[in-house]
């Protein structure tokens, strides 16, 4: 995949020199930097090379847009978008202590007091709207869905990938969506669920010979959807869970409860759901007189019998609440 970084500097006053290693900004009275990037990614089901958009063209019109407009008002036109989504929604917890202390302390050291249970409701608003921070940075309708480090990502090979590990973290960025607010933000992960399940159904075949579409604990922007294992050393605590897609259809009804969208329900969540559900027909097994999930595991959970660790079980928690809640839904999405 190719990519290409701008970086344009405004000086005022002063002189600019640009060589092959630096940019040399002497005596200058104030300087703006711009930043512009863009990648030739074109979609989980294109080659981004042969297939791929033109990065270069992409990020300098974003650079030419940005330069036609000075400081103040790009500050402006920033300010003014993002308080369009951060604004909608206050949150206020009275401190029952009045505990001013709390306040006169770096944020890192009062989440390390947290952490010890120090009382700090203060702290709790913070990192609510902090959630809703990042999702409107990281999520916007036509972009990709927030990944394991968001925008914010300097490695060429960054930790796990920056991808999306859904045994938690990525239902995890979503979860402030509807309840915070910031519906559109959820648009770009429904989007990648839907590509998911196409790739989901490959690998519920191949691998299980099911019906439906399943996803495991990892994927990334191009909708891996088969069980990955850590050249050989994964361990099955992890590696083995395949209730990832079962997951990820909460976020595709969560959006219907809260628009009341029925085409969308229709059109879009229902499909998928559906098929999920197809999925753990097969898979479930019959003993006792229940349907259960065997093998089953916990998502990077493990336990102790006799004094040994396991990691594979029978009709885990997580997998019959997992499965409980998608039946649940499609049922009652039947109604509309």
């Amino acid at each position: 995949m190719r990519f290409q970084t701008i970086l344009k500097a405004l000086p005022v006053g002063g002189t600019l020199q640009v060589d092959e290693k630096c940019i040399h900004v002497r005596n200058a009275d104030r300087l703006t930097l711009l930043l512009s990037a863009a990648t030739s990614f074109n979609g989980f089901d294109k080659h981004p090379d042969k297939e791929g958009k033109d990065e270069k063209m992409i990020s300098q019109r974003r650079m030419d847009d940005a330069v036609s407009l000075n400081y103040d008002e790009l500050k402006r036109k920033h300010i003014s978008d993002f308080s369009s989504f951060f604004n909608r929604v206050t949150l206020h917890l009275t401190d029952t202590l009045n505990n001013k202390v709390n306040e006169k302390l770096p944020s890192d050291f009062r989440l390390k007091l947290y952490s010890y249970g120090n009382y700090d409701p203060a702290l709790e608003e913070l990192f609510f709207q902090y959630g809703r921070y990042l999702l409107i940075s990281a999520s916007r309708p036509g972009g990709s869905a927030a990944n394991l480090q968001g925008l914010w990502n300097k490695e060429f090979r960054p930790p796990w990938s920056s991808n999306y590990t859904i045994n938690i973290n990525t239902e995890m960025n979503y979860w402030p969506a509807e309840t915070g607010n910031l519906s559109e933000m959820h648009k770009p992960l429904i989007d990648w669920i839907k590509n998911l399940s196409k790739t989901g159904k490959v690998t519920a075949n191949e691998f299980y010979r099911a019906r439906g579409w399943v996803a495991h604990h990892n994927s990334d922007i191009w909708g891996l959807s088969n069980p990955v294992g850590n050249c050989g050393e994964g361990d099955p605590v992890w590696a083995n869970w395949y209730m990832g897609g079962n997951w990820l259809c909460q976020h595709l009804w969560e959006h219907y409860c809260f628009t009341g969208d029925k085409n969308y329900l229709r059109d879009e969540a229902y499909p998928v759901m559906k098929e999920a559900a197809l999925f753990c027909f097969d898979w479930l097994v019959e003993k006792d007189g229940y349907l259960i999930t065997s093998p089953s595991t916990s998502p990077e959970n493990s336990f102790w019998i006799d004094g040994k660790y396991y990691a594979v079980s029978e009709a885990t928690t997580m997998d019959m609440a997992i499965i409980r809640d998608l039946f649940t839904n499609l049922i009652e999405a039947r109604r509309f």
